[in-house]
């Protein structure tokens, strides 16, 4: 629960202050170099989308462990 706050409040940051992303370019993912930006977004999605597979199997292990199968449906 407590990363649920940090993501939806890192992204308006970068959006709000181009500035600050264009003063510290390595400090970010995002950068609009044209070698760097579609490497790191593509790790970038990967990371998620295996984090969001292992939290689904996490999830669904638990579930069968406690029986409880309309929580597992419901996502």
């Amino acid at each position: 629960m407590p990363h649920l706050p940090l993501a939806s409040f890192r992204p308006p940051l970068w959006g709000l202050r181009p500035s600050w992303g264009l003063s510290r370019p390595q400090a970010l993912c995002t950068q609009p170099e044209p070698h760097g930006s579609p490497v790191s977004r593509r790790n970038r999605e990967a990371k998620q989308k295996r984090l969001r597979e292992k939290q689904a199997a996490l999830e669904a292990g638990l579930a069968e462990k406690s029986k409880v199968r309309d929580t597992c449906s419901a996502h």
